[in-house]
């Protein structure tokens, strides 16, 4: 967290995380008990997002790139899934070692960048 921006950005997003979490807990009292647990349920899984994406941003450049790495295969899978795509093997395979190369690409030149 070397940059300012960093340091704001991460207070910003944990404030929002707090101010929206008690806004939930407020609501309590107005909003039936269904209401209530799907929304903590779907605020719970939003802080475990930040956290899950924060610590390899903040951690440096490699982390983060296989961080998007990971996630790209993962959204790949969830769109094949939706879609029947998976049903088709080459093409699944070639889309995966795609995503593999381009985040090779990107940490075999990462440091040229900076020159």
């Amino acid at each position: 967290m070397a940059h300012p921006l960093s340091v704001t950005i991460v207070v910003g997003v944990v404030a929002g995380l707090v101010v929206s979490g008690a806004f939930i807990v407020a609501l309590k009292r107005r909003i039936s008990d269904d209401i209530y647990h799907a929304a903590f349920r779907r605020w719970r899984s939003w802080c475990w997002l930040v956290g899950v994406i924060f610590l390899p941003v903040l951690a440096g450049a490699l982390p983060t790139m296989l961080a998007v790495m990971v996630l790209s295969l993962l959204c790949f899978r969830e769109y094949a899934r939706a879609t029947g795509l998976f049903r088709e093997k080459t093409i699944c395979a070639v889309v995966s070692l795609g995503i593999l190369l381009v985040t090779f690409a990107a940490v075999d030149h990462w440091q040229d960048d900076r020159l």
